[in-house]
């Protein structure tokens, strides 16, 4: 009976809510919400986290401003929607910035943000929708990049119509049961405690209605006692301090940002390094930088402390994950070379990559994706999962330091073709922190092929991702041999050591989100093509004026 009543209130909000009502925001702290715990996705979290995976999912952002351009954070968009009477259907909130699926559907390319009226309502935009999905691979008309997108756009409209019904907001543990259920199904389980916790709910629901904040507060507390008595042992109390450490522990990481810290960290480091002018310092300048680039990477490895308690698991199971563990690979391989040799090239370099890396990583979530989801099957042994992804995790990292090495000789050809002596040192540098990238991708795919052995049956199937990864290693043997056997010279060796890490783009970045093909489907995804694209035209500029330059020369 409760989800046949859901269903007619999301048709309510559907066909009979007023259109054009704008979102009103209430004036009440709901930050007394954010230690509320929720179940989502197979695991227990903080409200905050779930409020801010959801906005992002919606928005591709963590915050959101109205059509009156009031700000509303994810916590309070999201309570809101548990216990608002806003129509959300009404605002503009969907993001949709993929042109051509904009094209298609008759949307107004130059708006970002759409309704869901605006697209569920209008019978022509629907049907358009719904005709971009019915088309399969086998059909001359298919467009796997628009089919992608249109795919996406119909989860974010699924997912907001979720939000739209009490079913979203499951706070309730049962015994027994993996799944937690809604206020409005306790008392059904629980009886007269269960209708107590409805009643406090419901009092939390009209303070906020009415914004009376002291009340409000007042009832956040009850609420939050209430479901710590109910089921002792299965909401994580201080009588279950695993759960709640984990959820304290999230908390920690949410607000913490430790990777977008270590960005800053490292930017700032890297001007204070190009200021420096004596390599080798150990104080002045040159050891302020050290200082900051040091904690940069503490930070960095806090974020993956917190995110594998967090987890239980080693944290490169997505591209997100994937990015900042090639930042801290970078980075950590140029700080040991930085003690040894005192170049501060290393640190220069790797400071700028792992800043844009991390960059990138931290301001496109709805690209590359950084909450904490369940794994997928092939994907839940722990060590296959460490050994294989980790290790060809860290020759990714290692071709990263190689290519800022790289942009720091291009940077010496373009500027300083007449020091041949710093050259020389770069790309001796260069040509072995490359052969420590060989050897730990050449490692990881065939660990991966044994993974596979055991996952699909088969050592090697010429997946996608599987010759991606193979072609990006031949590239690299191929820079090498060509320099071992002389047939680049110093300028051919950093040059190349630019240009192939093009392909561990690709294997990276281009099978999962330009391709989407293969049995790598649980790393697919959608977006950031322009950021990408621009990056690599950078680099192909880049190189080409260091080659007039050195052809110049």
């Amino acid at each position: 009976m409760k989800k046949v009543s859901y269903f007619f209130l999301l048709l309510f909000f559907l066909f009979f809510a007023r259109e054009g009502q704008a979102v009103v925001k209430k004036n009440v702290s709901v930050k007394s919400m954010n230690d509320l715990i929720i179940q989502d996705g197979g695991r227990k979290k903080p409200f905050d986290t779930y409020a801010r995976e959801n906005l992002v999912k919606l928005t591709g952002r963590s915050k959101w401003y109205d059509s009156e351009h009031h700000k509303w954070t994810a916590l309070e968009v999201m309570s809101d929607f548990a216990l608002g009477t806003n129509n959300w259907l009404n605002e503009e909130i969907i993001k949709v910035s993929y042109i051509p699926l904009k094209e298609r559907l008759g949307l107004s390319v130059d708006k970002k943000f759409f309704s869901h009226r605006q697209i569920r309502s209008n019978s022509d935009v629907s049907r358009k929708l719904t005709e971009l999905l019915s088309i399969n691979e086998t059909q001359p008309n298919y467009d796997k990049k628009l089919a992608a997108e249109g795919k996406t756009l119909s989860r974010q409209l699924r997912q907001l119509e979720f939000l739209m019904t009490p079913e979203a907001f499951c706070w309730v543990p049962v015994e027994g049961q993996d799944r937690w259920i809604t206020v409005d199904e306790c008392a059904e389980i629980y009886g007269e405690k269960g209708k107590n916790l409805e009643n406090i709910y419901a009092n939390l629901r009209d303070a906020y209605q009415t914004e009376n904040n002291d009340l409000f507060l007042n009832c956040v507390g009850k609420f939050h006692l209430e479901l710590q008595q109910l089921l002792v042992g299965q909401y994580p109390t201080s009588k279950n301090r695993l759960e709640l450490s984990k959820i304290k522990l999230e908390l920690l990481y949410t607000h913490l940002h430790p990777f977008r810290v270590a960005w800053i960290l490292f930017l700032l480091s890297f001007i204070l390094l190009l200021l420096s002018r004596k390599e080798g310092k150990k104080f002045g300048i040159y050891g302020m930088a050290m200082g900051l680039f040091v904690v940069a990477i503490l930070f960095q490895v806090a974020g993956f402390t917190l995110r594998s308690l967090i987890s239980g698991r080693a944290p490169v199971t997505n591209m997100y994950e994937v990015l900042v563990f090639m930042a801290f690979g970078a980075s950590f391989i140029a700080l040991i070379y930085e003690l040894i040799y005192r170049q501060k090239v290393f640190a220069l370099a790797s400071s700028i990559v792992a800043a844009i890396t991390l960059i990138l990583a931290d301001n496109l979530p709805a690209v590359f994706d950084p909450t904490i989801q369940p794994l997928v099957p092939v994907l839940q042994s722990n060590w296959w999962l460490t050994v294989h992804v980790i290790t060809i995790t860290i020759g990714y990292a290692a071709f990263l330091q190689a290519m800022g090495i790289g942009h720091v000789a291009m940077a010496r050809y373009l500027f300083y073709p007449n020091d041949l002596q710093s050259i020389d040192r770069l790309t001796k540098f260069n040509y072995r922190t490359m052969q420590i990238g060989v050897l730990f991708l050449a490692a990881g795919t065939l660990l991966g092929g044994l993974w596979a052995e055991k996952a699909w049956g088969r050592f090697w199937g010429w997946d996608p991702k599987e010759t991606w990864a193979l072609i990006a290693l031949l590239l690299y043997l191929g820079v090498l041999h060509a320099r071992y056997t002389k047939w680049i010279g110093s300028f051919g060796l950093n040059a190349a050591s630019v240009l192939a890490f093009q392909g561990i783009i690709m294997a990276g970045y281009g099978v999962n989100y330009l391709l989407g093909t293969g049995k790598h489907s649980y790393g697919f995804g959608v977006g950031g093509e322009a950021f990408v694209g621009a990056f690599v035209l950078i680099e192909l500029i880049l190189v080409a004026l260091a080659v007039f330059r050195y052809k110049k020369k």
